[in-house]
């Protein structure tokens, strides 16, 4: 079993534990690697959801000025037909 590129493991199947299967202390070797994956994985959606954020105020601003162009383009075709 390969886990990225600094580890290796031969599982034993007959372990009754996680240090005898894996046939190291998993929590020692693996859990700084899942901790860190997990902070790479917040931090990542924690932009992502910023981004969205951004989209949504920029899509609100943009759809209020095509309302506004509408509301303008509706008067002056109104003026138009008087």
């Amino acid at each position: 079993l390969k886990a990225g590129s600094d580890f290796c493991f031969k599982l034993n199947s007959e372990g009754s534990t996680a240090v005898e299967v894996f046939g190291v202390d998993y929590k020692r070797m693996i859990k700084p690697v899942q901790l860190s994956f997990l902070d790479e994985t917040k931090k990542s959606s924690k932009e992502s959801l910023e981004d969205l954020v951004a989209l949504q105020q920029q899509l609100h601003e943009t759809s209020a000025q095509i309302d506004a162009k509408q509301n303008g383009n509706k008067l002056l075709l109104a003026k138009i037909e008087k």
